[in-house]
């Protein structure tokens, strides 16, 4: 069973250069599969693992989990994950067996980042030793179980995105560097969410809040189209998880499409004169 593992892992990992739609040009990411039985971590129903296709000629890149959020599944965050791992990243996409309540993707995120260190031991991974940092991204009540993860594990991570987090609360355990985006028009997790997540961080923590603006409940699952966002969601993870201060001036100038931008992250300086303004 083991050989066959290892087999299916490594024709997996060779699901590369999957054309993009319309230009018949190579995708910048790779990924493969891992059954839920293989390294189970926890309960999860499945996962899939982006990485970028020139992993190979790399030392060392950062790896984060996403998870969708109520009644989701971990297909409809692709379109991030994607462009995440075409910024030279890893992506550890997670199905949560209970995808009904935040404990149930708290339990898929933990099981997201110990598969992500299993993958980084093992002999067949595409991904043995080659990942540094480690990030949590989660979405509706998968970015408060995201929140929740972090404050858990403390300095085990480094990053923690939440998107359009569902009544989201960190405690003072929580370390890592948090982004909490939100939409003006989203009327189930509704920025007040976010901004008091926000508030709530202990002020040792680097955090920032911005939300998209017109931007609902789903403007963060199946997105094509999503405006500045995943550019400042791969400027976050550049930063923190790879001390890319080449970074800084996306992140300290909000863009025109977020507002009520807030950042309070140093050594990052936020900046009176972007959209939005920053607190």
């Amino acid at each position: 069973m083991k050989g066959v593992n290892r087999g299916l892992a490594l024709l997996l990992a060779l699901m590369c250069g999957v054309l993009a739609a319309g230009d018949g040009e190579a995708s910048d990411s790779c990924f493969y599969d891992v059954d839920s039985g293989i390294y189970p971590q926890g309960a999860r129903e499945s996962a899939r693992i982006f990485f970028p296709c020139d992993l190979e000629s790399k030392k060392e890149v950062p790896a984060t989990t996403l998870s969708n959020g109520r009644g989701g599944d971990k297909e409809r965050m692709y379109w991030l994950a994607e462009l995440i791992a075409q910024a030279g990243m890893v992506v550890c996409t997670v199905n949560a067996l209970d995808s009904s309540s935040e404990a149930g993707y708290e339990v898929a995120q933990k099981a997201a980042v110990g598969l992500l260190k299993h993958e980084n031991l093992r002999l067949a991974s595409p991904l043995k030793g080659k990942l540094g940092q480690y990030g949590l991204i989660g979405y509706s009540i998968g970015g408060a179980a995201a929140i929740g993860v972090a404050s858990e594990l403390g300095r085990q991570v480094k990053s923690c995105i939440a998107l359009a987090p569902y009544d989201p609360a960190p405690t003072s355990g929580l370390t890592a560097a948090t982004l909490i985006l939100t939409g003006t028009d989203d009327s189930i997790a509704k920025p007040e969410m976010g901004i008091s997540a926000y508030e709530a961080l202990a002020p040792r923590t680097p955090k920032a809040y911005a939300a998209m603006v017109a931007a609902t409940h789903f403007f963060w699952i199946g997105n094509d189209n999503p405006g500045s966002v995943d550019d400042y969601i791969i400027a976050w993870l550049k930063y923190w998880l790879e001390d890319d201060t080449s970074y800084t001036t996306l992140l300290t100038h909000p863009q025109p499409d977020m507002t009520d931008a807030r950042l309070d992250a140093p050594p990052l300086s936020p900046s009176g004169n972007s959209a939005g303004g920053c607190r």
